[in-house]
């Protein structure tokens, strides 16, 4: 109960490297390959900031670029271009589907 109390107060991104943390080591103590669970979590993480950029912003128009951006106000210096949204849900779908197929593809790595 303690461990699984320390992981939920954990920010995101830190849960997403400690779960990273922990399929190397079952990875490694079973034989298994990691290299899926990982490119996940790397995508994972990605999402959550481009999440954060959007949520936590508010639209600007870059000078520069001549388009709208997400401009973070959190972190200042990171912008995403507000046409990126759609591009995000299809990273996301496209994770969602990838997680639900995990299982599956770690029980025919086990059976081999």
């Amino acid at each position: 109960m303690e461990h699984r109390d320390a992981l939920l107060n954990q920010t995101f991104n830190a849960r997403t490297r400690t779960i990273r943390e922990l399929s190397l080591e079952i990875g490694l103590k079973h034989g298994l390959s990691t290299l899926d669970v990982t490119k996940l979590l790397d995508t994972v993480a990605s999402l959550a900031d481009h999440r954060n950029d959007i949520i936590h912003g508010w639209i600007h128009f870059d000078e520069e670029r001549k388009v709208l951006v997400f401009k973070n106000k959190n972190k200042p210096g990171r912008r995403i271009e507000a046409t990126a949204i759609d591009g995000f849900n299809r990273r996301l779908l496209k994770c969602l589907l990838a997680f639900g197929s995990f299982p599956t593809n770690l029980l025919c790595q086990i059976a081999d």
